[in-house]
């Protein structure tokens, strides 16, 4: 079964169709933020931003990371919390 989830209102749904690279602890600026402690729980997909799926419509947030590489972090609104982000790795 594939990894899935949805905000807490259930206004959007996501599942997780592309393989899983690695997960991990982010501990940039943006994630101590967006979290509120010292680190970000953060999957990173092979196929990026591609292998998410979507029932309904997140906001797309572009940003910059601490190095300076492209981001782009799936917000569910009202809430700001991320589904998930794609970010240029090299």
């Amino acid at each position: 079964m594939a990894p899935h989830g949805r905000c807490y209102c259930g206004a959007i749904e996501w599942t997780i169709t592309g393989k899983i690279d690695t997960t991990g602890n982010c501990h940039c600026t943006d994630c101590q933020r967006i979290s509120g402690s010292a680190y970000g729980l953060t999957s990173f997909l092979v196929s990026g931003a591609e292998g998410v799926e979507f029932k309904g419509t997140p906001k797309i947030i572009q940003g910059k990371s601490d190095a300076g590489k492209s981001t782009q972090r799936f917000v569910l609104l009202p809430s700001p919390a991320p589904t998930n982000e794609s970010a240029e790795l090299r």
